[in-house]
């Protein structure tokens, strides 16, 4: 028997540690081994050369319309069951694709395992007993009983990234997200969840209620990345690594004792409440050198909705004031359009980004999500009908015409995000390129193949400050 994975993502800078985890939980507790991930590479053509007797497609809901796309194409090509995973299908499971026999809710590893099992056992993958499932019987769409998350991510073995083409298409120079230097990296995660749950993020209600590998297992996977793969920069990708105090003291005071401080730089996602001089101290000591924060909006009155009162805009400046008297690099997010919003509070944003100038920061147009609350509020306002949405334009400029705030128009936007453009490029530091990388032939591929990059850093090569 075997079990391909599909990735859907052919841009992305990183593996797709879900499936390689999927891959690894298998490995561990069925003794199931044969499994593919089928990543960047020309999906159909490899179906027919692995020739697999299940397929499973992971999708977020950006992804979807290509989803629903492949999953027609499969089923014209191969007499297999498919099943699909994810964010998206987890939000909306009752609108699962008439092409996929399955969808997994939710936390995927525990509910693969039974399905794998029932399937090597009885050729069938529908089974009500196994929770975390929805499928089609008959004209009825069936859910059964929702998956609990695993309590202990530590009896999750490391994802199998031996599975990915790792040195092919992962470990090239590039920008790390959030870093300002062009290295060779990759990604992991600590935890799952967040203890927050922000109007505009899936993540509470497709993890449950937040859990944290214990301080040894990190220290373990790092070691193992340093020894495969001969990192320079780990990007600790956890929707909130700074959470838990006591638990990142104990994580820094073993990254010091391995010297992984010494081999490694880290980046990492942080939040303004929660930031204060002595988290600071122990991300200098095990060597981060940059952090993104959720700003979000310059407007108290906003902020406090998107954040359901839980940071403040005195407390995104003192983020920022402490992480320039720290010399961490510092990306910063803000939405416009949110519900409520008005010029005022966009005038706000704006004179609070240029009193607080950052590193690097973006502009985005706020979109609901499923599974958030900001698409409940769309579809009560009758903006969205989630059985109409054409999930192929859900990524394309054609969706940016639902604006979520009842005062700003599409004009208001517009123009803001010119008026706030000479802001982005005054504040933007230009990146730096690791001497070491110069002249490598990956680098130099990469730049042959987007010369629009090669162009950005010879410019700021010339006004001495980087390059993009």
């Amino acid at each position: 028997m075997k079990l391909a994975l599909i990735s859907l993502d052919k841009k992305g800078g990183n593996p797709p540690l879900g499936l390689g985890y999927l891959a690894s939980y298998l490995s561990k507790y069925m003794n199931f081994n044969n499994t593919v991930i089928i990543d960047k590479e020309d999906i159909m053509k490899a179906l027919k050369r692995e020739k697999p007797d299940l397929i499973g497609v992971s999708a977020t809901t950006k992804e979807f319309g290509t989803a629903m796309a492949l999953g027609d194409d499969i089923k014209k090509g191969f007499s297999v069951p498919l099943m699909v995973g994810g964010v998206h299908i987890s939000a909306l499971p009752h609108l699962l694709p008439a092409s996929y026999d399955i969808g997994v809710v939710g936390e995927g590893e525990q509910t693969l395992l039974e399905l794998m099992t029932n399937f090597e056992k009885t050729g069938e993958l529908k089974n009500k007993a196994i929770n975390g499932l929805v499928f089609r019987q008959g004209s009825d769409v069936v859910m059964t009983e929702k998956r609990k998350p695993i309590e202990n991510l530590d009896t999750i073995p490391f994802p199998s990234r031996h599975l990915f083409k790792m040195k092919k298409y992962y470990l090239q120079p590039r920008i790390m997200p959030f870093a300002s230097e062009i290295s060779i990296g990759t990604h992991m995660f600590t935890s799952r969840g967040c203890p927050y749950n922000c109007v505009y993020c899936s993540a509470t209600a497709f993890w449950g209620r937040v859990r944290y590998n214990s301080p040894e297992y990190v220290i373990e996977e790092l070691k193992e990345v340093v020894k495969n793969y001969n990192i320079d920069t780990m990007c600790l990708f956890d929707d909130l690594f700074v959470a838990d105090k006591v638990r990142l003291e104990k994580i820094v005071s073993l990254i010091e004792k391995e010297g992984l401080n010494q081999k490694l730089k880290f980046t990492s996602y942080a939040r303004a409440n929660l930031f204060d001089d002595d988290v600071c101290k122990l991300l200098k000591r095990m060597n981060v050198v940059a952090l993104a924060f959720g700003l979000e909006s310059g407007s108290p009155r906003v902020l406090k909705y998107l954040k359901r009162n839980t940071a403040t805009v005195e407390q995104n400046a003192n983020a920022i004031r402490l992480c320039r008297k720290y010399g961490f690099f510092v990306n910063g997010n803000y939405m416009i359009g949110n519900p409520g919003e008005t010029r005022e509070d966009l005038e706000m944003t704006y004179q609070f980004l240029k009193q607080n100038p950052i590193d690097d920061f973006g502009i985005t147009k706020t979109r609901a999500f499923p599974g958030t609350e900001l698409w409940n509020v769309a579809k009560n306002r009758g903006l969205i009908d989630e059985s109409k949405v054409n999930w192929a334009e859900f990524s394309t400029r054609k969706f940016d015409g639902i604006i979520l705030s009842e005062h700003l128009t599409d004009a208001d936007i517009e123009e803001y995000r010119k008026k706030i453009q000479p802001e982005i490029v005054k504040s933007h530091k230009r990146f730096k390129v690791n001497p070491k990388y110069l002249l490598d032939p990956r680098l130099l591929i990469r730049a042959a193949k987007r010369p629009d990059e090669l162009l950005n850093y010879i410019i700021g090569k010339i006004k001495g400050s980087g390059g993009d």
